[in-house]
């Protein structure tokens, strides 16, 4: 991870891909809107928790491994955000 700086954007685009990919879904669909409604709500959450872990002073042991872990959730998270948008698109 190159910065701070550098993860707080990845972490921005990974949750802004999602919820425009979540809207555009109501968009088309016009179905399921608290479903998606709630899991754009649960990304935000997660975008503004993983920010305040970036922004976090007191780190433990390895910076590296820390700011790695912190990218390694966002990108597992999302990712199952995305397994259950699509579960109600069938």
């Amino acid at each position: 991870m190159a910065s701070k700086r550098d993860l707080k954007k990845v972490v921005h685009y990974l949750t802004n891909e999602f919820v425009g990919d979540a809207l555009l879904y109501l968009l088309i669909e016009e179905k399921n809107e608290a479903e998606v409604e709630s899991l754009v709500e649960k990304a935000v959450n997660l975008e503004q928790e993983k920010i305040d872990e970036v922004n976090a002073k007191n780190i433990e042991g390895s910076k590296k491994k820390y700011y790695t872990g912190i990218r390694t959730e966002t990108v597992e998270k999302i990712d199952g955000f995305y397994g259950e948008l699509i579960a109600l698109m069938k």
